[in-house]
């Protein structure tokens, strides 16, 4: 449980700016990504009526069902609100419309659609909508109006926008194509929700103290249950409001005016090719109106905030404008007088619409404004669901649109009597001055990105965790870690799917084109996420893979892939993956590896979901435009960054920045502060005031297993999947390269093996940056570098280009992605580390699942350009899960420390040089005397054995498989089977390996001896059926493999150094990953078959299997020397060093007698 307290100040007034500024740009993009994207899909009714054949009055069900549903679900999202949160909400919606409009590219009839992007995107919407308009209101009062009108002004620009731009995607990609990138365009709503930070009001405390005295009643009259739980109900949904006659007759007044005014969003584009305007003319006419909103939404809403005139009146005149301008439109007979139409029709709308949630909040007050807006949306709903399929039916019986534009006008002019009587009925403004005296003064607190702003008093207590939660918000973290991975594992270990489209454009051999998912790294993700957080790490990170894969769509040669997708791309994504696996280690303790294994998971999922997607796109847009689609998939990184809340724990205390340099020395004066300080601390009171300092962070005895913890685990599962499924599915770009660039099999290879290697021996970077800023900012800058290096890939002339932007430069930007997150899940689990490691890093096979047939399909479609440029927005992704890493501060951080303070008090200073001062700080900052330990040493060894063999299947499979006669799209496929088959078994091999009574490192032997058996099996899998069994077997063992290796690091470096030790160990992992891919290339060009490949990839495998079994024997000699206080004997049996004093024991001395913490073994 979170050992911090905090005591709620409810605020008198809403603060009417500050955050509330947030709030309202958030509002503002749901308004473009909703209601933008709704009132601009009559581009789709007349292709609904042309490709389904049905009549109007029929096909106009779709979009009214949808509008409908959106606002009659309205109460549904308000009740969920209040149960749990706008923010939740909104971001649900976004998930839910995005699964709805990817549901509706396969309709084959209208009915289909109405449930699928009527009802089901409907929902959704829903959720989005409503919730952020109760934000606005919850946060200003005087300039409510102005705040509401920026927000919805939004409309008006997603109708300028989106609009034409259907109608291109449309005559590009179909409407099934155009659906899926809307579906994309529609997952940004999940960052404005992370956006809508909660907000606590005086009225919200006298609401629920009204409430509980009125249940209290309840119990004291011995109401039955039933009752009980129906006034809960009645309570939830404030069915009471239905009651208040102003209200109601405000909300009969706007179903009235929706009723009217719904129909031109459906039907003004057909109208306007019925009396000739060209198609794409046709939906500029929505995008006129849409300019038109959105100056009058932000115009209306400072007007009404002027009071010049009532808000009512205000209201009233834009109503009455929209109804006379839908009586003028029979009259329009050419586009011009079109165009005037529109904008007019644009001016009243958006001044109108500027003041609904307004008003909606005068007549309920604040603590009822969410219920209040849902039922008004609610009618509005109905009448978007009854307005369309009338007008169309009308269109049937008349053959034009002159009769329905006629009576929509006279409807929304009649709602203008109703709004007469709800005038004479309507109550007093609600709002309403605060009596209450002033409490004492307290500070306000806010939780960064993702936090609460409450008025809170803060104590030590609160600021620091004693333990880790094991749960709480740990649980966002192990969600964000999960999507993390699905962006960045999944789509690197995916993106083999867009290799046999870069050998193919240019012409290189295949050892060369492998250099691209070679490149795709970690170098930086820890050290950035030290210096900064996990979360600022992996947003950064989100931003970078986008900008890289965009890069990438411009690629003429391979050189180009190799900065822009490689390099850069791979960057991005490592500043994402890393750092969410370290906030899960320090969110959990007792259920490290549970949660762990959750996050890692998200592998799987991408890698299951990422090829045969980009595999679609490589068929439908060649791979340029795959890349660009692709592109905006990292992005939603920045929502799992923004979710990866800080938390300190006791054991961070040893990390915390001493001051302890003399304010006379040369550092000093440079940088004014004693950030970069070398100095030891040299006088008795400079060492008490660091003491002094340690002593106010309070710290974790243990790692929570769990809490926020799950989160982290959530985070690095997507990380696994953007990262080590991106890179494990590069393959399929194999074939691309090789017949594009004219390259050998060997020399192409070298492209995805440059990008694992960058990524996995960059990983003592990340590692390091971790320790000098935080994970989170490590994650949230490699996504960010990921997708700027795919970007750049996208320029690509010559396979040298692709060696430097996919395999650099990507694979750097996967690297401070990776290590942080596996590290953040170290922190956070102990005695469940295996089970949560698991589900992080299932998140590979997700990936490996996901992203070789989506590769493929955006080769097909794009070529391997455009689908570079589409992929470079999957790792923007990663920064989200950057977000969920919250650090943790744990006891054994403090201890270490500790150990290293009084390390330097010892130190003469007159013998320092400045020289030897900087090498000393920069080997602490790599740990580099974790090489010295024996056992980590020898684990490295064995895991570098394994990674070679194992890296070859993820390169290689797809060419070995249209080698033996299969088609390309089957045999991105079979990455996609392995994928699934390893999203499954992590978990599981994490789960039990926590429960089973056998040593972890035993049950990690046996995963490694199946895939040396494997490997050798694979050349005798002639059919496809043969092929799919061995994958099916490959990712179960797979998953015992990567669900254990973070596992087995913390065992031999002990979890204040994991980070470091996850860096050292992923950089043998990476120099495996440089060499195998281009050997197994070699083979095949010096045999002609990758029969030999595979087989020497089963006896590398085997080989560090037996190395494994020297571990024992020394750990037992390298732990001799170590004081019994630095050692424990862990549950498998084997003595394992902590690594907490050992500087000071075994430190290599210098001339002057003095320990050397450079050198400390």
């Amino acid at each position: 449980m979170i050992g911090r307290s905090r005591k709620v100040q409810y605020l008198d007034q809403p603060p009417d700016g500050g955050w509330g500024w947030m709030v309202v740009f958030s509002s503002f993009l749901v308004h473009v990504v909703v209601i933008g994207s709704i009132k601009s899909f009559g581009v789709f009714y007349a292709v609904f009526r042309e490709v389904f054949d049905e009549g109007a009055g029929d096909t106009a069900f779709i979009n009214s069902t949808l509008v409908g549903m959106m606002l009659i679900c309205s109460p549904i999202s308000s009740a969920l609100s209040k149960l749990t949160s706008c923010r939740v909400m909104v971001f649900t919606g976004g998930v839910l419309a995005a699964v709805g409009l990817v549901i509706s590219s396969f309709a084959t009839s209208v009915m289909y659609l109405l449930v699928s992007l009527g009802l089901f995107t409907g929902f959704a919407m829903s959720l989005m909508y409503a919730p952020c308009l109760t934000m606005v209101g919850r946060y200003f009062d005087k300039r409510r109006a102005t705040a509401n009108g920026i927000g919805l002004s939004g409309n008006g620009v997603g109708m300028f926008t989106l609009s034409p731009l259907y109608q291109v995607l449309i005559d590009e990609f179909s409407y099934r194509g155009a659906l899926l990138i809307i579906a994309g365009i529609t997952l940004h709503g999940c960052i404005c929700g992370a956006l809508l930070r909660p907000i606590h009001l005086r009225e919200d405390r006298e609401h629920k103290a009204a409430l509980d005295q009125r249940q209290q009643n309840i119990v004291d009259n011995s109401q039955s249950s039933f009752r009980m739980a129906a006034s809960k109900v009645l309570h939830v949904f404030d069915v009471s409001l239905l009651t208040d006659i102003p209200f109601a007759l405000f909300s009969l007044s706007h179903f009235g005016t929706v009723l009217g005014y719904s129909i031109v969003f459906v039907h003004m584009t057909k109208h306007a090719q019925s009396i000739g305007v060209g198609k794409t003319e046709a939906s500029f006419l929505i995008s006129v109106m849409g300019i038109g909103e959105f100056v009058f939404r932000l115009i209306g809403g400072w007007f009404a905030d002027l009071g010049v005139m009532s808000r009512l009146h205000v209201y009233m005149i834009g109503v009455a404008g929209v109804g006379v301008c839908n009586l003028c439109v029979p009259f329009c007979s050419s586009y011009a007088s079109l165009l005037v139409y529109m904008a007019f029709y644009g001016l009243f709308s958006g001044v109108f619409h500027a003041l609904i949630a307004v008003l909606v909040r005068e007549y309920t007050g604040v603590a009822r404004l969410s219920s209040g807006i849902g039922w008004t949306f609610t009618g509005a709903g109905t009448a978007y669901l009854l307005g369309s399929p009338i007008a169309g039916w009308l269109y049937d019986a008349t053959g034009n649109y002159n009769v329905s534009f006629y009576s929509a006008g006279a409807m929304i002019l009649a709602s203008l009597g109703v709004l007469f009587l709800e005038k004479c009925a309507k109550h007093e403004d609600p709002d309403r001055e605060t009596t209450e005296e002033d409490s004492s003064p307290h500070e306000l607190c806010t939780d960064s990105i993702g936090g609460t702003v409450t008025q809170a008093i803060l104590t030590e207590r609160e600021t620091t965790v004693y333990s880790p939660p094991d749960g709480g918000w740990g649980w966002v973290v192990v969600a964000s870690t999960f999507f993390v991975h699905v962006l960045v594992i999944g789509n690197m270990q995916s993106f083999g799917v867009f290799f046999a489209e870069f050998r193919e454009v240019f012409q290189e051999g295949a050892g060369i084109t492998s250099f691209i998912s070679s490149i795709l790294g970690a170098v930086f993700a820890g050290a950035l996420s030290n210096l900064t957080s996990c979360r600022t790490v992996i947003i950064a990170g989100g931003v970078i893979s986008a900008v890289g894969l965009v890069v990438s769509f411009f690629a003429q040669t391979m050189i180009h892939l190799f900065f822009s997708l490689g390099a850069l791309t791979g960057f991005g994504f490592s500043l994402m993956h890393s750092p969410s696996l370290a906030m899960i280690g320090r969110y959990f303790d007792k259920r490290h590896a549970t949660a762990n294994g959750i996050a890692v998971c998200g592998t799987g999922i991408g890698i299951f979901a990422f090829p045969p997607l980009y595999q679609f796109l490589i068929d439908e847009f060649g791979w340029r435009g795959a890349l660009l689609i692709v592109a905006g998939i990292p992005l939603n990184g920045c929502v799992c960054g923004a979710l990866m809340r800080p938390i300190k724990l006791k054991e961070d205390r040893k990390d915390e920045k001493v001051d302890i340099e003399p304010q006379g020395s040369w550092l000093y004066d440079a940088t004014g502060n004693y950030d970069m300080s070398f100095y030891a601390a040299v006088k008795a009171q400079k060492y008490k005031h660091t003491r002094t300092k340690m002593s106010k962070v309070r710290s974790a005895d243990r790692p929570p297993d769990g809490g926020w913890g799950w989160v982290v685990v959530a985070s690095t599962f997507f990380v696994n999947m953007l990262v080590i499924g991106n890179m494990k599915s590069f393959g399929v770009f194999f074939a691309e390269f090789r017949e594009v660039f004219q390259e050998s099999a060997g020399i192409t290879s070298f492209i995805s093996s440059i990008l694992g290697a960058v990524l996995l021996m960059c990983s003592v970077f990340a590692g390091a940056l971790s320790n000098l800023t935080s994970c989170r900012t490590v994650i949230i800058t490699g996504g960010v570098i990921s997708a700027v290096g795919l970007v750049v890939s996208f320029f690509a002339q010559t396979m040298i280009h692709l060696f430097f932007s996919v395999g650099v430069l990507t694979g750097f930007g996967l690297s401070l992605m990776f290590s942080p997150s596996l590290a953040m899940i170290g922190r956070y689990f102990d005695k469940r580390h295996a089970t949560a490691n698991g589900i992080g890093v299932c998140g590979t096979g997700i990936g490996i699942f996901a992203f070789p047939p989506l590769y493929q399909f955006l080769i097909d479609e794009f070529g391997w350009r455009g689908a570079l440029l589409i992929v470079a927005g999957i790792p923007l992704n990663g920064c989200v899960c950057g977000a969920l890493m919250r650090p943790i501060h744990l006891k054994e951080d403090r201890k270490e420390e500790k150990a290293s303070i009084e390390t330097q008090g010892s130190t003469d200073q007159e013998s320092k040089k400045g020289l030897l001062h900087f090498c000393e700080k920069v080997m602490e900052a790599f740990d580099v005397t974790l090489l010295k330990h024996r056992p980590f040493l020898v684990y490295c060894v064995s895991l570098f054995g394994t990674s070679l063999g194992n890296s070859m299947i993820f390169v290689h499979l797809v060419a070995h498989a249209q080698h033996v006669g299969m088609e390309k799209t089957p045999a991105a496929f079979l990455l996609s089977i392995l994928g699934i088959s390893e999203a499954v078994s992590r978990p599981l091999h994490g789960w039990l390996s926590d429960r089973v009574h056998i040593s972890k490192v035993y049950y990690y032997m046996i995963g490694n001896t199946g895939l040396a058996i494997l490997n050798i099996a694979v050349p005798f899998g002639r059919t496809y059926a043969g092929l799919v069994v061995c994958m099916v077997l490959y990712g179960f063992f797979s998953g015992s493999f990567n669900s254990l290796i973070a596992v087995m690091v913390k065992i031999y470096s002990s979890v204040s150094r994991i980070s470091s030790g996850l860096g050292w160990a992923l950089l043998f992992e990476g120099a495996a990953y440089l060499l195998g891919p281009p050997i197994a290339g070699w083979l095949y060009d010096a045999t002609g078959n990758y029969d030999m490949s595979f087989y020497a990839a089963g006896i590398f495998i085997f080989l560090s299997v037996v190395v494994l079994f020297v571990i024992p024997c020394s750990t037992t000699r390298g732990s001799s020397s170590l004081s019994s206080d630095t050692s424990e004997t862990n549950q498998n049996g084997i003595k394992i060093v902590a690594f907490r004093n050992l500087g000071t024991e075994t430190g290599r001395s210098d001339s002057s007698g003095q320990s050397n913490p450079g050198f400390q073994a």
